[in-house]
Order: structure tokens, then sequence, then C-alpha cells
């Protein structure tokens, strides 16, 4: 088994990386692990990066302590590397034994980074919004204009497409006649249609409102982790973000609380 150090440079920017590797091949092609030297390798393609062997050891204690020596805080600290850690680390450090996640710290930081990232995407929606609506799509029977959610629709309803699709169809009077009263009569298919899609409507607006009863009436504390597991289990749905989903679109006032409270 060979222990090496090795250097990695980019051609273009002569950033570099120096990282510990062992391998039974020193010519395996082993690329580095590096978080931002894969972003780096993706950026300007593995083609324009040349790594070299510094060392080669027969034991990692040798290997961890030269990286050790050449990886130190002033190297991570400079803009010419790749490197953001220390090295010597003798393996992967578990972020779950270091004071930053043990604080909670961790916690609170990816709260506000999700409600940042959330006002950035909702910033750059109104600025799509803005530049669609100084030339939105138009149906292609009546010209109506389409919303920004709708933009990709053809036509404004069922009604335009018809019309749209059947123009310089002849259609007699006795066959208008025959439809008109097809459509009007109360056990029509048309009819029963119709009433489907209400009961169905109706149906759907009761089980809302009966899962909002349950889960404000379930006794569950918003203000502890694990909210949102709850709330899926209480509701049956597979997963705990969907809990979350279902509080911002059904209870938003109290969603919006909770998210407030917790930063």
């Amino acid at each position: 088994m060979h222990y090496l150090v090795y250097k990695i440079t980019n051609n273009i920017t002569g950033k570099i990386y120096i990282g510990a590797h062992k391998t039974e091949n020193i010519n395996d092609g082993y690329g580095g692990s590096g978080t931002v030297l894969k972003r780096a390798y993706k950026k300007y393609g593995r083609e324009n990066f040349k790594k070299e062997i510094l060392s080669v050891f027969d034991n990692p204690e040798d290997m961890w302590d030269t990286e050790a020596l050449l990886v130190n805080e002033e190297f991570v600290a400079d803009k010419d590397t790749y490197n953001i850690c220390t090295g010597g680390q003798r393996g992967s450090l578990d972020i779950r034994n270091t004071e930053y996640h043990q604080s909670g710290r961790h916690k609170a930081n990816y709260i506000k980074a999700a409600k940042m990232g959330n006002e950035v995407q909702a910033e750059k929606r109104l600025k799509r919004i803005g530049t669609y609506n100084l030339n939105p799509t138009v149906c292609l029977h009546c010209d109506a204009p389409f919303e920004y959610d709708k933009r990709k629709n053809r036509f404004c309803n069922s009604s335009c497409a018809a019309s749209h699709n059947n123009t310089g169809r002849v259609v007699s009077d006795a066959h208008r006649e025959k439809v008109s009263k097809s459509l009007s009569k109360p056990d029509g298919v048309h009819q029963r249609r119709l009433k489907g899609q209400h009961d169905r409507k109706v149906e759907k607006e009761m089980l809302k409102e009966r899962q909002k009863k349950e889960v404000l009436s379930s006794g569950i504390d918003f203000s502890k982790p694990g909210w949102t597991i709850k709330v899926a289990k209480l509701l049956g749905f597979p997963a705990r973000v969907m809990g979350s989903e279902w509080m911002r679109a059904n209870l938003p006032d109290l969603h919006e609380e909770i998210c407030f409270k917790r930063t």
C-alpha cells in the first residue's frame, strides 16, 4: 500500500489543491475529493488540471503529518487554494462532533438561509413576471393575455379552443338544436359532469376543513423541532416536508408565526 501527498493545479487560474490518498497504484488517476475542487472540475473541465505526486510513504502517519505541515491555516486562508480545512485530519471529520453543530447554531443558520433563499426566489419571480407582462402570451383565438402561471396555455378555455379548432366547420341548425337539448337534459352527460365537478370541489373543501380542525386540536407543540413530521403523520402524508407544505398552503398565518419564532 502506498500513502501519497499530491498537488492538483488549475492550469487556467493557477489555484492549487493539496491532499492525501492511500492506494495500491500510484497512477490510479485519483483526482481529489474536495468539495470546492469538484466544483472547479465541472466549471473548467478535468482536462485543465494537472496532478503532481509530492511525496510517497509506506505508512499513513508520515502521510498525514506531511499533509498537516503543508496544508496549514495560512495555506487554507490563501485565496489561491481549493482546500477549505487544514490537513492531517486522518479521515473524514464528523460534523456532529464539532462545537458549531453541538451548540445548535446550525439550526438557526439553516432556517435563516432557507428564509433568505425564499426571499431571493420570490424577488426573482417578481422580476420574471414583470418581464413577462411586457410581452405576455395571448390566446390563439381571442388574443386575451394569459397570467404568468398560465403562460404556456394556448387557449383561455375550452370554448376558445373549440371555436378556434372548428373554424370553417359547417353545422346545421338541426344539429345545433340537438346538441342544445342534450346539454340541457337534467340527466344528460354534461349536467352529470358538472354536478360531479361541483360535488368533488365541495368534498375537497370539506376535507380541508376537517384537516385544519384535526391539526389545530391535535395538541402538537409547534415551538419544538419535529412538528412537520407529526403533522404529516396526522394527515397521512408520506414525507415530513408535506407537513410543512400543507401548513403553508392551508394555515399560512400559523406557519408564518412558527417560522418567525424559530428565527
